[in-house]
């Protein structure tokens, strides 16, 4: 099986975040840093996205192997890609066309794979559609545009209120041990505009760095992808090993 080489991909993935990830922290004090280094970004991605390839060819040779036994003969395809679809209703016929009768002789990885789907993901949390679908706009069309943001953690009165990777946030009228403060706390492009004398405020700023022509932040979407993609791929050789 793949699995050794799945591994290696994903430490491959982290090592290029941790680059980006250094990148974004000299951004924050040099204002000539406007973008991330997008070739490392694309190896990132790529090294994500061939883990669910190389895995859904394991998944093929044992649904073989298993359909055989059963004295039904499958062939391997010559072209092999991960199965995913935004709309449960085409799940069942797009991984048909994949891994025909994959729900009948392996049960266990049609659900697993199901339950990684955009559909049964939170809206926050989109990474499988997201990395796909970066990677493979990457791959044709070539570097997509960034744009650099400052944002901040911050917290208020010793973890009474934390907020993260926060942009603009204002808070009014806030209550604390049942008496209203006057004051305002006023977070904005990263930086706190105002706040009441009285709070105790915990402020770290960041650079973050996203795509233009959407709200995704580069090294949050890498991060959810690399640990989207091991934890699915750790589930799965834990079922296949049973066969």
């Amino acid at each position: 099986m793949r699995n050794k080489s799945i591994k290696e991909e994903l430490e491959e993935a982290s090592e290029l975040i941790d680059v980006l990830k250094t990148q974004e922290t000299d951004a924050l004090n040099n204002e000539e840093v406007l973008k991330l280094r997008s070739p490392k970004i694309v190896s990132a991605l790529s090294h994500c996205r061939i883990c669910l390839d190389y895995s859904t060819h394991d998944i093929e040779d044992v649904l073989i192997s298993e359909a055989n036994k059963k004295g039904i003969v499958l062939k391997p395809k010559e072209k092999l890609y991960f199965p995913y679809v935004t709309e449960q209703k085409r799940f069942n016929k797009r991984v048909n066309e994949i891994l025909p009768n994959l729900k009948t002789y392996l049960p266990d990885v049609y659900n697993l794979l199901e339950s990684i789907q955009p559909y049964n993901q939170p809206r926050n949390e989109q990474w499988l559609i997201n990395m796909i679908d970066l990677n493979n706009s990457t791959k044709h069309f070539g570097e997509k545009e960034q744009a650099k943001q400052m944002v901040s953690s911050v917290d208020i009165g010793n973890g009474a209120i934390v907020i993260d990777n926060s942009h603009n946030i204002q808070l009014n009228n806030v209550t604390v041990n049942g008496v209203t403060q006057d004051s305002t706390f006023n977070l904005g492009e990263g930086e706190i505009l105002a706040q009441p004398s009285n709070w105790d405020i915990q402020f770290e700023p960041f650079a973050k760095f996203k795509f233009k022509e959407s709200d995704i932040f580069i090294t949050r979407l890498l991060d959810n992808s690399l640990a989207g993609v091991d934890k699915y791929t750790d589930e799965l050789y834990k079922l296949l090993v049973n066969y």
